[in-house]
């Protein structure tokens, strides 16, 4: 404690004592609020950043199914139109036939000639 000499009372250094913890903690609690902004800041970053490269994964995955979609669609016409053109030959080759058929059909039997 102090002395009446040195110009401070014991009530007086204790009040003291409490104004510089109390700056302390303030002072400590100033440090820790700036550091938890600074963690937030930095946490923000991180999630804008993932944000990001997510939104970028995303559209090269849609593009890459896009163009597997355009390949097996392009596969699949290539092969309907393979199908077609074999379906337009065997018609083809079966014209004469067909047309025989419904000239029987379509027209009277000739005449000495055996009725259906």
């Amino acid at each position: 404690m102090s002395e009446a000499g040195d110009g401070g009372s014991p009530s007086l250094e204790a009040v003291r004592a409490l104004e510089e913890r109390l700056a302390e903690r303030l002072a400590r609690r100033s440090a820790t609020g700036a550091a938890l902004e600074a963690a937030k800041e930095e946490a923000e970053r991180i999630r804008a950043e993932a944000q990001r490269r997510g939104q970028a994964a995303a559209a090269e995955e849609r593009r890459r199914a896009l163009a597997e979609a355009d390949r097996e669609a392009a596969h699949i016409r290539a092969e309907a139109e393979r199908r077609a053109g074999e379906l337009r030959a065997a018609a083809a080759a079966r014209l004469p036939e067909t047309v025989s058929v419904l000239t029987a059909i379509v027209l009277p039997p000739a005449a000495g000639g055996e009725e259906r």
